[in-house]
């Protein structure tokens, strides 16, 4: 038999490429330097007493301003195309980001309402939100993980 040529041992040598189905890190980085760019709203941004103090006294504008925030990034995360390695990802951001955004309306409600029901029954939509939350915090941490990023 003859020796291999010098393009197909270097053929054989190369690294294979990666599939076109297949997302590279590349595109998972992207994806979540897009979230970075949307970014969230400045928890130091928002003085919670201040808030209080407005939703005591039934002035909803600092909630509406949140909500106004909030609606500003699903727009923009809904705009994003996620890597097919972070389409679970991303159905899950998106519904967290759907499911809070009814939870402020509510609390808005309840609050222009003085419906104290209403505002104890939030609690419970809030633990919900938090258990999400977590639980999308170690989606992202496996993808980054996976994928070779910080």
């Amino acid at each position: 038999a003859a020796p291999p040529t010098p393009s197909a041992a270097s053929a054989a040598s190369a690294p294979p490429e990666p599939s076109p189905t297949e997302p590279s890190s590349g595109d998972v980085a992207s994806y979540f330097a897009g979230l970075d760019r949307i970014g969230g709203l400045d928890p130091t941004s928002v003085d919670s007493n201040a808030l209080i103090q407005q939703a005591l006294s039934g002035d909803v504008s600092g909630i509406d301003r949140i909500i106004d925030d909030h609606r500003q990034r699903q727009l923009a995360i809904a705009r994003l195309s996620p890597p097919p390695d972070c389409a679970a990802y991303h159905q899950a951001l998106t519904q967290l980001a759907a499911d809070g955004l009814v939870v402020m309306q509510q609390l808005r409600a309840g609050i222009l309402h003085n419906d104290i029901n209403a505002l104890m029954g939030l609690q419970t939509s809030a633990m919900r939100l938090q258990a999400s939350g977590d639980q999308l915090q170690r989606m992202e941490a496996a993808l980054r993980q996976e994928h070779g990023l910080r």
